[in-house]
């Protein structure tokens, strides 16, 4: 059975699932095929958005390799609260969140550099999983590969995807 336990300032989903003992290296699920070039619907969608008077762009297309350093750099300004403010919550509380609710499985929700779950992970010992959903695979894969090696009793996953539209493809 699975408990979800939703913390949304986190950006993470924790849930106490039954073990999964087999340990095995980072693998990488895409959601759906993510292209370069959008889809007929993709392309009517930005198409309608950037006609608008005031035109608009949804934020999952700023996501590419340079977008993605580029939002990391943003997240240690000053002015940009809400990344501090989560790793001050999680310095302050992690230890105290992991033990009541003793999960198994770790899910990250555009998980970016994967800084926040490091917090997570060092404060529960009890855990087995880990899965990373972000949209951008190359931050994704090299966030995977330092976690294996820093945390190598944990398997971790990672889903190539959007946490708007691919959250059901995440297991």
């Amino acid at each position: 059975t699975t408990t979800p336990h939703y913390y949304p300032i986190l950006s993470l989903v924790i849930q106490t699932m039954t073990p999964d003992l087999k340990a095995h290296a980072p693998t990488i699920c895409h959601a759906r095929r993510l292209s370069s070039t959008p889809s007929p619907e993709e392309q009517a969608v930005l198409r309608r958005s950037l006609s608008q008077p005031l035109p608009e762009l949804l934020p999952k297309y700023f996501y590419d390799d340079v977008g993605s350093q580029l939002f990391e750099r943003i997240t240690t300004l000053p002015a940009y609260y809400q990344a501090r403010t989560e790793i001050q919550i999680l310095q302050r509380h992690a230890a105290a969140l992991m033990s009541g609710a003793r999960p198994r499985h770790l899910m990250e929700l555009g998980s970016g550099a994967g800084h926040k779950i490091r917090l997570l992970l060092n404060s529960f010992e009890q855990g087995e999983r880990c899965t990373m959903l972000d949209i951008n695979e190359l931050f994704l894969r090299e966030s995977l590969q330092l976690l294996s090696a820093d945390y190598p009793r944990y398997t971790f996953d990672g889903l190539v995807g959007d946490f708007v539209d691919d959250l059901d493809q995440v297991s």
